[in-house]
């Protein structure tokens, strides 16, 4: 008897032939029966922990019925951020409104004067809006400018008394953007009732540099003019220093003709907007 049939005859008996005994295909039948029960039941086992693993005892809830799809009438349409805003340099550095006012103390030498530069009224010239200063000394009105302002920069057009004077073309007195090193030239005419004079101009933006004056400290860029009117008897020149600083505009001045020199520093700004 080899090593599987001593196997088969300890699991399931003596052998048998068709014709064997019946007690023996009994015994053989059993065998199988209880094997039978033993798989059917470990298959119970399993498909119950599935039930319990997967809750096939109770019928999932229904889900929620979706949203309604919204018709759109028309495509949607990208919606583009605004640019941001262009900083105004003219405005920043010639802040005008009609009633704004700048009170300086000047000074020539031993003498003192009191100036007092208000911004008076706008109109055209030539079809540009201009905007006239009225400056006054002690009192006394001096001289009224106009003056263009653009992206490009602010333009001095009329000067005289009354403001009929003409400068042609416009003179460029501030350049804008500000920069320091920037260096600009002009050349045209001064007209007025007295008659037509030439007239030259040379302009430099210098660094910015601190200023302390009766109205406070300010930061202001330095820009130096040299003006001069080209007379048959010969060259009538003006040096002036200018200090242009930020929501304040001129704070400081110093003016040289000749021998004589003025020199003139805010004491107070009077804004009638901000």
């Amino acid at each position: 008897m080899n090593a599987d049939e001593r196997r088969s005859k300890q699991q399931y008996g003596e052998p048998h032939s068709r014709t064997g005994s019946g007690s023996n295909q009994g015994r053989v039948c059993c065998v199988y029966l209880r094997q039978s029960a033993v798989y059917g039941a470990f298959i119970v086992l399993l498909a119950a922990a599935v039930a319990v693993l997967f809750g096939c005892g109770k019928p999932e809830p229904p889900l929620p019925p979706l949203p309604p799809v919204e018709k759109l009438s028309q495509p949607p349409v990208a919606v583009e951020k605004p640019a941001p805003e262009k900083q105004d340099e003219a405005a920043l550095f010639f802040p005008w409104h009609p009633g704004d006012k700048w009170e300086m103390d000047a000074r020539s030498g031993p003498d003192t004067y009191k100036f007092e530069l208000t911004a008076t009224v706008e109109h055209e010239i030539d079809g540009k809006k201009t905007r006239f200063i009225e400056m006054k000394r002690d009192g006394q009105t001096v001289q009224s400018e106009g003056y263009i302002a653009d992206d490009a920069g602010i333009h001095r057009i009329a000067f005289g008394p009354d403001g009929k004077g003409r400068i042609e073309p416009p003179m460029t007195v501030l350049k804008l953007p500000l920069k320091t090193g920037d260096e600009w030239d002009w050349k045209g005419k001064f007209k007025s009732e007295d008659g037509s004079v030439d007239g030259e101009a040379r302009f430099k933006v210098n660094k910015l540099e601190s200023i302390k004056s009766p109205a406070g400290t300010f930061f202001a860029f330095r820009v130096d003019q040299t003006i001069s009117q080209i007379t048959p008897e010969g060259r009538n020149e003006t040096v002036n220093k200018q200090w242009f600083a930020p929501k304040n505009g001129l704070v400081k001045q110093e003016t040289t003709t000749g021998d004589s020199t003025v020199s003139a520093e805010l004491t107070k700004h009077t804004a009638v907007q901000q």
